[in-house]
């Protein structure tokens, strides 16, 4: 197991890390337990725990009711600060208009592929239908370039998303430990896919903890799955 810092404040992704990964990401439902947990690691933490997750705060929120944590969605393209106030990146959703249109034709002609609207991001799911996912590559790729430098994409389990490239998971934690909750604490990441990779590095940096849950990324500690999250997470309470 991780050892446990004195004064940790803990940085926690949602899916494949708090619960297993599930086809259809609208479907999760965590268990009583699992939000009676988070609830008490926020109060003995002093408010020092927060969600970073590639889902939007909206989907963050209804996954976790009645819990409202701080928590940063789209990888940080929206975050809600420990105060309760939400600050977002100064993009327009306009901007993403034709790659909508695009998208939404792709998964038009193979309904096994499924597009989530994040408003400043674009993702395709194509668990159900991979051998889509040559074409959506390159649609993704393509419509990348149009859009010049101001957006990336960024894979992810069975996704491919179209994401502001100036926020990640990395500059949310950044963020929140520049507020008063968190500053002065030894940041602790726990994240299973590519784009945690970014939050342990900013961690690392910081003199914190990466935590990989599962085998798909490395960090500097490792916890098996969902289940043995919830085992360790209890030795901070």
């Amino acid at each position: 197991m991780p050892p446990i810092p004195s004064r940790p404040a803990l940085f926690i992704d949602v899916d494949g890390t708090l619960v297993p990964i599930v086809g259809r990401p609208h479907e999760v439902r965590p268990d009583v337990a699992l939000l009676e947990q988070l609830g008490r690691l926020h109060l003995a933490l002093d408010g020092a725990l927060a969600i970073l997750s590639g889902r939007t705060l909206a989907d963050i929120d209804a996954v976790l009711a009645p819990l409202v944590l701080p928590a940063a969605g789209v990888h940080g393209a929206e975050r809600r600060r420990a105060d309760g106030v939400t600050v977002r990146a100064r993009l327009e959703t306009r901007l993403l208009d034709d790659a909508r249109a695009a998208l939404r034709e792709i998964t038009r002609r193979n309904p096994r592929l499924r597009m989530e609207d994040k408003g400043l991001a674009l993702a395709v799911h194509y668990r159900d239908a991979p051998e889509g996912f040559c074409e959506l590559n390159a649609t993704m790729s393509k419509l990348m370039i149009g859009l010049g430098d101001r957006y990336q994409v960024q894979p992810g389990v069975a996704v491919l998303e179209l994401k502001p490239r100036e926020c990640d998971k990395g500059s949310a934690l950044k963020a929140f430990m520049s507020e008063a909750v968190f500053r002065d604490r030894q940041p602790v990441v726990l994240g299973d896919d590519i784009t945690d990779l970014d939050a342990f590095r900013a961690a690392e940096e910081s003199g914190g903890m990466s935590v990989a849950v599962g085998e798909r990324i490395d960090g500097q500690w490792r916890l098996a799955d969902p289940l043995a999250v919830r085992r360790w997470l209890s030795g901070f309470v």
